[in-house]
């Protein structure tokens, strides 16, 4: 058999056009199929946080022991000996009630692993990172009875506050992809350290002494939980992107101080406030990963 030019360039070309359809139909086929999220993947994040806690007071109102000599109680609020002074009581803890609100930059790694079955992908995730949020609060109130300190009419002013440093979660993952996407819900455990802290002061000035002062803190390691969704893009075998929102709730801390005057006259009259505050937090972030 001959083989002459035409006959050459015509098994050229039936040749490059069976390379070329079985190209596109390979690349027809793994796009089709998506990507393999399965695998172990580490990246960093960041974003915005915006807490909302709220500061929930309250008096202890000791009686005054009868039995000595000068005879030592509350000094704002001594009950059930006077319960008139319970309305002192009420008005501290009023003023000690409220909201505090923080936002701040959040930042920080993240790795986990997935497993994939054909659109169904879970899996799970740790993340590690800034939480600096800062919220505090003071209001102020007028005692409206009077009693053997001579508070009455006196104004007083009660402080609270709560920080956190950083944010530690552990989340199972639940998505399901199509093409270069996967869209998700995660939810589990949050850890993070807490402080609050309580202050107060009054204009009873006597003595020489400004008024009745009291001040405490609290901290602690708390552990909450978070709920949230994203989506993940695949720009690559390697490499995607992310963007989520957690709500992270690590419940109450609480904080207490003794409210005492320094004039000696009125030595061993006290009253302990305390003052329980929460934490609740809406996280938006966005992340890179790489797949290995």
């Amino acid at each position: 058999m001959m083989w002459g030019p035409g006959i050459k360039l015509n098994l050229m070309s039936s040749v490059a056009g069976v390379a070329l359809v079985s190209a596109l139909g390979a690349g027809g086929t793994a796009h089709a199929q998506g990507v393999n999220w399965a695998g172990f993947y580490a990246g960093v994040y960041g974003g915005g946080a915006w807490s909302r806690s709220k500061a929930t007071s309250s008096v202890t109102c000791p009686p005054m022991d009868l039995s000595k000599i000068p005879t030592p109680g509350g000094y704002f609020c001594d009950l059930p000996t006077h319960p008139v002074t319970s309305a002192n009581a009420a008005a501290v803890s009023a003023a000690g009630t409220g909201s505090l609100r923080s936002s701040n930059f959040v930042g920080g790694l993240q790795t986990g692993y997935n497993w994939q079955a054909d659109k169904i992908v879970f899996g799970v995730e740790v993340d590690f990172g800034a939480f600096g949020l800062r919220a505090s609060r003071q209001a102020s109130g007028v005692y409206p009875v009077a009693t053997f300190a001579g508070v009455g009419g006196k104004s007083f002013t009660v402080g609270s506050s709560i920080s956190t440093d950083w944010l530690f979660t552990a989340r199972g993952r639940l998505g399901w992809t199509t093409s270069h996407w996967l869209l998700f819900v995660t939810g589990g455990l949050a850890l993070t350290n807490m402080e609050t802290a309580i202050s107060f002061s009054d204009t009873n000035a006597l003595g020489g002494f400004a008024g009745a002062t009291g001040a405490g803190s609290s901290s602690s390691d708390k552990l909450g939980w978070t709920i949230g969704a994203g989506a993940e893009y695949a720009v690559n075998k390697n490499w995607s992107v992310k963007a989520e929102y957690l709500y992270v709730d690590f419940g109450s801390i609480t904080a207490s101080a003794q409210v005492t005057h320094g004039l000696s006259a009125f030595a061993g009259y006290s009253n302990l406030l305390s003052t329980s505050t929460d934490l609740k937090s809406h996280v938006a972030r966005v992340g890179i990963n790489y797949k290995f």
